[in-house]
């Protein structure tokens, strides 16, 4: 009686047993990482801002976990671009006439969809709305802050983005604590952008009524989000 009960015993924790070791597969996963990104724009606009084909930035990223398999994700992520403008100068040269800056913010939230795999290795796929705002900066002195001839003008985009991802959680620091990076790529895109003079109103229009507009820019096309931190 005694062996069948241990028997017994025996093939009834089996299945505790198992389930336990998969206990953080089964519960939800909560995230904070340290991003790197970018963003295309092709806009011919865009060759005004910046001497690349690309928004590149970085910035932070958090998920809380929902289900085992749905995490709603949050980030932020800052970017600095800039672009010399020349135009012709003496002894058929061309000279630098001014100099612009772009600076965005780029905020995202959305679903992330995501299959646990394994404990070290989790698909995923993402979509997220994004907001951007953006300044613009023209000055023909940018070692002089107080330069009469510096304008700014800011803009704000709204846009979506979807990407799929892998989720790396190789080693356990703690009881719910894991190390983890992560790679995504996608597509996003974004509505035009327009800026728009800071203060409603170039300070050169007697009338000041008229808002001054720089122009539009869009972004859209390939986006990549690689990251580094941690799993609980």
């Amino acid at each position: 009686m005694t062996g069948m009960t241990l028997a017994l015993a025996g093939l009834l924790s089996a299945p505790v047993a198992k389930a336990e070791g998969l206990g953080d597969l089964r519960a939800p996963t909560h995230e904070l990482s340290l991003e790197l990104g970018t963003f295309g724009a092709p806009d011919p606009a865009w060759e005004n801002l910046s001497d690349g084909d690309a928004v590149g930035s970085r910035g932070i990223r958090a998920g809380y976990g929902l289900t085992p398999s749905l995490t709603l994700i949050g980030s932020w992520h800052h970017s600095a671009d800039g672009a010399e403008i020349e135009g012709p100068g003496s002894e058929e040269e061309y000279d630098t006439l001014f100099r612009t800056a772009f600076l965005s913010d780029q905020f995202a939230v959305g679903p992330k969809l995501q299959w646990r795999w394994k404990r070290w290795l989790v698909p995923y796929a993402t979509v997220q709305g994004l907001g951007w705002l953006g300044r613009a900066r023209i000055d023909d002195d940018f070692d002089d802050d107080a330069n009469i001839n510096q304008y700014q003008f800011t803009g704000f985009a709204p846009g979506a983005m979807m990407t799929a991802g892998l989720d790396f959680m190789p080693k356990k620091v703690g009881r719910r604590v894991r190390l983890a990076s992560h790679l995504e790529a996608g597509y996003g895109i974004t509505s035009r952008m327009t800026l728009t003079q800071d203060g409603g109103s170039d300070r050169a229009n007697t009338e000041g009524e008229k808002a001054v507009e720089l122009g539009e820019v869009g972004f859209r096309g390939f986006a990549l989000r690689w990251g580094v931190g941690v799993r609980f």
